[in-house]
């Protein structure tokens, strides 16, 4: 994957991009919000922790254009600045045309959910890896394929607690799919390592 760096002049956050280092442009993009280790840390800690900068920075390589910025404000996604940015990376590259596969870890999975239930218009899929619960979402997150990724020793959020809400979102019409694996809070390197969630964006665009 070829890296290069875009900042938004709007909301002054910062991002890394992959795009594949060989073959056509990719028509995919994959937005990756960060967890609580990325916060006010500059685009030089997104790559302190096993997580999917240094995974690329190592060579894993993925059939999408990669968006990861370095939330630069406060301890939780602010979805009106992230907002903000787009806007500026959408000036600068196009909107996706189906949409972002939207992935978050941690409190990047509340971040993810909530941008989800916010524009669902701009969204594609959402993915939370290892989130929190965020019951008070679901009603609003029933229009868009949603992955819920958990390790089933997971001490910040029991896994019960997360099948709830993969149950609550089928219950109420909702396209929801669980993948609970071994593990603790820390599975996000191993779940991108195994290309699992990849796998789950390929089987969305098969069924197209």
């Amino acid at each position: 994957m070829r890296q290069s760096v875009f900042t938004s002049s709007t909301s002054a956050m910062e991002a890394l991009v992959w795009v594949p280092s060989s073959g056509p442009t990719p028509t995919r993009t994959l937005l990756y919000l960060h967890g609580a280790g990325g916060f006010g840390s500059g685009l030089a800690g997104l790559f302190e922790h096993p997580d999917l900068p240094s995974l690329l920075r190592d060579g894993l390589e993925i059939d999408a254009r990669v968006v990861i910025p370095s939330c630069h404000l406060g301890t939780q996604w602010e979805l009106a600045v992230l907002c903000r940015f787009l806007e500026d990376l959408e000036a600068a590259h196009g909107r996706p045309s189906q949409g972002y596969d939207v992935v978050g870890y941690s409190r990047g999975g509340r971040g993810a959910l909530a941008f989800a239930a916010a524009h669902p218009e701009r969204v594609r899929s959402v993915a939370s890896i290892a989130g929190p619960e965020v019951t008070e979402l679901l009603a609003r997150l029933t229009h868009r394929p949603l992955l819920f990724c958990h390790g089933l020793s997971d001490p910040k959020t029991p896994a019960a607690q997360v099948r709830r809400m993969h149950e609550a979102v089928l219950a109420q019409g909702g396209n929801s799919h669980l993948m609970l694996v071994e593990g603790d809070h820390f599975i996000v390197a191993d779940l991108f390592r195994a290309g699992r969630i990849f796998a789950w964006h390929r089987s969305l665009q098969e069924a197209l």
